[in-house]
């Protein structure tokens, strides 16, 4: 066997996760530009540009304002995690049913695990939905495209890099459960960051659903030993999600 296969072979070991694909200080930057420029700065950055340097009105900027974002923010990471995308990416076209099979096994059990936490929060504190899954229904049905490529195509593969490529890859040697649970609930703030700046801590108790989301991704990530069995599972449900939107 090749040097090569012998690497590639491991990367498929039960301890996968301990192969130095990308370094501490990528991890380090990508972490702080997600939490920094993906979510504040950039976005002002775009907005303030299109807003100055087109002719377009501001009903046309907001509709592709998140598409431009979105899309610029994750090119970025991408840079920044390269050696980590690439190295997933190599793989997943070499194990492509493999890899998407120990994807999307999860979709059903994550969507009834959620279902059933749903439901326990509807019972006890009388909330139908997560302030952030009405936010997006609106701006879906009020700008299909310029939301339908962030959500469904961008999203995944952004917050997969961060959330399971750096945080849940990074806690991994302490166990499973561990580094799924702190995955899992960094997550789950992150789809509740509207209630947190708000002060809608009522509202905040559907971290647990978005939570239970991320640990199945985490799952996928697992299984799959590549990055892309998560990322697979993680557009499906916002692929599926997307379409029970727009039918109801």
């Amino acid at each position: 066997m090749s040097l090569y296969n012998m690497r590639l072979e491991s990367r498929y070991a039960d301890d996968w996760y301990s192969d130095k694909v990308v370094s501490n200080k990528r991890q380090l930057f990508g972490l702080v530009y997600y939490l920094i420029c993906h979510l504040f700065v950039l976005p002002l950055i775009i907005m303030s540009a299109l807003s100055t340097f087109t002719l377009l009105s501001n009903d046309e900027i907001l509709n592709v304002f998140q598409m431009y974002s979105d899309s610029l923010s994750g090119i970025i990471l991408i840079i920044i995690m390269w050696p980590l995308f690439i190295d997933n990416l190599e793989r997943f076209t070499q194990k492509l049913f493999r890899t998407v099979i120990q994807g999307a096994k999860w979709y059903l059990p994550s969507i009834l695990m959620n279902a059933a936490i749903s439901y326990g929060i509807l019972v006890l504190t009388g909330i139908e939905q997560s302030s952030n899954q009405l936010a997006v229904e609106a701006l879906l049905k009020a700008n299909f495209w310029g939301m339908f490529i962030p959500a469904v195509v961008v999203a995944p593969i952004i917050e997969e890099l961060v959330f399971r490529g750096i945080i849940f890859r990074s806690f991994r040697k302490f166990g499973f459960l561990p580094a799924a649970l702190v995955s899992g609930l960094f997550f789950g703030l992150l789809h509740c960051i509207g209630d947190i700046t708000s002060g809608n801590w009522i509202g905040l108790i559907y971290v647990l659903v978005y939570m239970s989301m991320g640990m199945f991704m985490c799952k996928a990530y697992e299984d799959s030993k590549n990055l892309f069995g998560a990322v697979f599972l993680h557009f499906l449900n916002n692929f599926l999600s997307v379409l029970i939107i727009l039918m109801v």
